[in-house]
Parts: C-alpha cells; sequence; structure tokens
C-alpha cells in the first residue's frame, strides 16, 4: 500500500470495492492453478469482511493425483496475494474447502 507525503496532492472520498469484485479476483486466482477448478455455482466462493480485513472461503475440485495440501497451500497464498495486490484490501484467513476429486491424472500444483 502507497501512502502519500504531506506536499503531495491527493483528493478526498472514498473507495468501495464490490464483494462480487474481489470474488471475480479470486475465481481467477484459483483458475490459474492447474490441477485446480471451482464446482459449479452451486458452491460458491464467499467473501466475509470484519473491520475492513476479508475472509475467503473457496470450495475447490482437485485433479486425482494432485498433492492435495501442495494445492491447497498454493491456492491461499495466490488468492491472498491477487487481492492484496490488486485492491490494497487485507486478507486475514483464505479457507480452502476440498468438494471431491476429479478425474485421475498426475501432476503436481
Amino acid at each position: 500500500m502507497r501512502y502519500l507525503e504531506n506536499n503531495e496532492n491527493i483528493c478526498t472520498g472514498f473507495i468501495k470495492i464490490s464483494e462480487n469484485v474481489l470474488i471475480e479476483i479470486a475465481e481467477n486466482a484459483v483458475n490459474e492453478i492447474e490441477g485446480i477448478t471451482i464446482p459449479d455455482k452451486k458452491y460458491n466462493i464467499s467473501i466475509e469482511i470484519k473491520g475492513g480485513v476479508a475472509e475467503v472461503t473457496v470450495p475447490v475440485i482437485i485433479e486425482y493425483g494432485f498433492r492435495t495440501a501442495q494445492c491447497t497451500e498454493l491456492v491461499q497464498s495466490s488468492i491472498k496475494k491477487s487481492i492484496q495486490d490488486m485492491t490494497g484490501v487485507a486478507v486475514s484467513k483464505v479457507n480452502v474447502l476440498v468438494k471431491r476429486l476429479s478425474e485421475k491424472k498426475y501432476g503436481e500444483c
């Protein structure tokens, strides 16, 4: 986050970022990871904001053969970094719910 020095011109006002935007950022972060997908729309990503800090819960499907612990950690770090870098909103937690394994493939996250 960038802080302005006293001698810089600043605009007054506020910025609001929709939870839907945060959800889209989280979805894109997950979609960039090989071996991980988000289930259909009945399992949605949820964002809870308390005191300006976000907590994200994301359901995922992991391809069979991928290392679950490694993949879920990658999901957590990718979502947290993406949201914080793109919006400046702090992320306290990323909860990953592994809903199922998909068809048998082998690889690494």
